[in-house]
Parts: structure tokens; C-alpha cells; sequence
């Protein structure tokens, strides 16, 4: 009984307590030994969460594309560069950023054909693909209003308003606490700590504070509001 408790509260933590219980009622009926159970739920609990094991580096990958692609731009037109290219290059790349971790999420846990991916999808290009004109003159006047208009489309077609809202929400708490993290991280640390670089453990904790984390809490609030606004996929 010890082992079916400690098996169901690992299971619901990763699905509900109702599945969680059937879960552990079908393994009790085979009178399985205990390492043939334990195996059995390892393996139920590996299957449960390889998603979510995919969704963590794409999302890292895909945001750490838009930073590549950024530098690659700021290289490109460093002659031409102006302080207001660069304030506004900063904006668009943030929320281009928190758009790829959102899209790499619903990639890896609802696919490409779902709704929500595509809307995730269509926004991480939108934004990546404006990095491009972020360096013509008057940027701050035509290219990031004409941005904003194009992202807001998305929330004026009704069958995908509740997935725009979805995405832009989970964007939002990516981009709202890695800067959150970054000011914790250079209040505690100092800012020269920031400036002449970071040396282990302090390194791994400002990677992990700043990028993992918030990327594991954009997909609880994405899993969380889409549960609630949208149709659960059929397997």
C-alpha cells in the first residue's frame, strides 16, 4: 500500500487524480512484484512526460535562434546603426524571444497541427521576420505600429482569439520574469559582477533563473489557460 500511495501522488502530479487512481488500480490487480511495479510506473511516467522533456530545449533553441539572428543583424548594419535602432531592435527581439518559447512548448506538446501551435507559430515569425526592417529609418514610426497591427489581427478573428490570448499570456510571463530575474540577479550580485562575467555556480543559477525557469513557468500558464479555453486535442 505504501507503494501504490507513493505511485499514485507521483502520477497525479503529471495527470489527475483520477487517472492517477485507475493507473495504480491496474497495476495492484497484476499482483506485480515491487520492482516490476515501480518499472511499470516509471515507464507510464516516462510516456506521460517525454513532451514536456522535448518542449524544454526547443523552446530554448528557438529563443536562442532569434538572439542569433538579432546579433547577426546588429553585425550587418553596425555602420548604420542609431540609438533608436537599437532601443527598438531590443523590444521587437524580446518579444520575438518570448514568442519562440511559446511556440517550441505547443510544438512539443500539441504538434503542428493544432491551433495554438500555429498561432504561436505565426506570431514568432511575425515578430523574427520584422528584425529584418528593425534597421530602416523611421522604425519607431512605420515598422513596430505596423507590427502591433498585424499582431492584433490574431486577436480580432473570433476562432482564434482564445489561442492569441493564450500565447500572448504565456509570452508575457516568459519575457516578465527572465527580466525579473536578470534585475533579482544584478541587484543581489552587483552590476560588475554582470559586466566583466559570471564564474560557476553563479553562471549556472543566472542560466537557470533567467532562461530555464521561465521557460518551465510559461508552459504551466499555457497548459494551464488552454485547459480552460480550448479544446483538449484528441490522441
Amino acid at each position: 500500500m505504501r507503494n501504490a500511495a507513493a505511485a499514485q501522488w507521483l502520477l497525479t502530479r503529471i495527470s489527475n487524480a483520477e487517472q492517477a487512481s485507475g493507473i495504480v488500480g491496474d497495476l495492484l490487480e497484476q499482483n506485480l512484484s515491487t520492482l516490476t511495479f515501480w518499472t511499470a510506473v516509471m515507464r507510464i511516467v516516462l510516456r506521460l512526460t517525454w513532451r514536456w522533456a522535448l518542449a524544454l530545449p526547443l523552446a530554448y533553441m528557438a529563443a536562442s535562434l532569434t538572439a542569433c539572428l538579432f546579433r547577426l543583424q546588429v553585425k550587418a548594419d553596425l555602420t548604420a546603426l542609431q540609438p533608436n535602432h537599437f532601443y527598438w531592435g531590443n523590444y521587437v527581439v524580446e518579444g520575438s524571444a518570448c514568442f519562440a518559447i511559446t511556440a517550441g512548448i505547443t510544438l512539443a506538446l500539441y504538434g503542428l497541427r493544432d491551433r495554438l501551435a500555429l498561432v504561436c507559430l505565426t506570431l514568432w515569425a511575425l515578430w523574427t521576420g520584422c528584425l529584418v526592417f528593425v534597421w530602416m529609418p523611421h522604425t519607431e514610426g512605420i515598422i513596430v505600429p505596423l507590427l502591433a497591427i498585424a499582431s492584433l489581427i490574431l486577436f480580432a478573428i473570433h476562432t482564434l482569439r482564445s489561442a492569441a490570448w493564450c500565447a500572448l499570456a504565456s509570452s508575457a510571463t516568459a519575457g516578465a520574469l527572465s527580466y525579473g530575474a536578470f534585475l533579482v540577479f544584478a541587484w543581489v550580485r552587483g552590476p560588475l559582477v554582470l559586466m566583466h562575467g559570471l564564474h560557476f555556480p553563479s553562471s549556472v543559477i543566472f542560466w537557470l533563473a533567467t532562461q530555464v525557469l521561465p521557460i518551465l513557468l510559461s508552459g504551466f500558464v499555457l497548459t494551464r489557460l488552454r485547459s480552460c479555453t480550448l479544446p483538449v486535442p484528441v490522441e
